[in-house]
């Protein structure tokens, strides 16, 4: 399946991320369900049983109850937050790859995401901190640093930059580029939330077919992220060209 690497339309940029999950919807969709499901599963279980307990105990044995649920919770969300970037990252490297034409497996894949795994979780520390202070801060700044650093994850499956390095070239990259990928993001937002919507509506779906609708939807995010990271590399810096010659 051939993918074109070149400056691209609003739409196109959608249209190849699509076309990147649909073509290859099990490797990609199966990555990002690694870490969606299981941690999905968890949190919906935990969530149940506790309501279901507080109903029938005491009120001191509710506080106890909701103690241990709380750090239940809070475990769930630190291993959920170690296990996302590497399946983030073994996302990314799979669509660089048959974004080129390159045949690749879910072992590949895999090792690939816990390849650089140090740095690649430093990045995401300082990434999610810097857009959640940013947020804290009026909120305006929260959503200019979201967008300023749309493609690092790219930037760090390609050009093998992290960190601060990795901060301040995709700030270099989406400098004049904000809008573009804001209206970009917008409209995959909502046509995931609507897809998101339309599954939450059939009966025998269930809790497993809404979360893989969001791995699906993160693995289209992802998509998107790379096919906009090309598309502004070969318009700053002749990348397509580059590659011809």
């Amino acid at each position: 399946m051939s993918y074109e690497i070149r400056a691209m339309s609003f739409v196109e940029i959608l249209d190849t991320a699509l076309r990147l999950v649909t073509n290859h919807f099990v490797l990609l969709v199966g990555l990002m369900a690694i870490v969606h499901v299981p941690g999905g599963l968890v949190v919906a279980y935990m969530t149940a049983d506790l309501a279901q307990v507080l109903d029938e105990i005491s009120a001191d044995q509710a506080a106890a109850v909701m103690t241990t649920g709380t750090a239940a919770f809070l475990v769930t969300m630190t291993v959920f937050s170690v296990l996302y970037p590497i399946m983030l990252t073994a996302t990314m490297y799979a669509i660089d790859q048959l974004y080129h034409d390159r045949e690749v497996g879910l072992g590949e894949a895999l090792g690939q995401g816990m390849s650089n795994f140090k740095e690649v979780l430093g990045t995401w520390f300082v990434v999610t901190s810097l857009v959640s202070l940013g947020f804290i801060c009026f909120v305006v700044p929260g959503i200019y640093l979201s967008l300023a650093l749309v493609v690092v994850w790219p930037v760090m499956q390609i050009e093998k930059r992290f960190g601060m390095q990795a901060v301040r070239r995709s700030r270099e990259l989406m400098n004049g580029n904000l809008l573009r990928a804001m209206g970009i993001f917008l409209v995959a937002g909502l046509a995931a939330g609507v897809l998101g919507g339309a599954v939450a509506w059939i009966p025998f779906v269930g809790l497993v077919g809404s979360l893989i609708t969001q791995s699906a939807t993160a693995a289209f995010a992802a998509a998107t992220q790379m096919v906009l990271y090309f598309d502004i590399r070969c318009r700053k810096e002749g990348f397509d060209l580059e590659r011809q010659a």
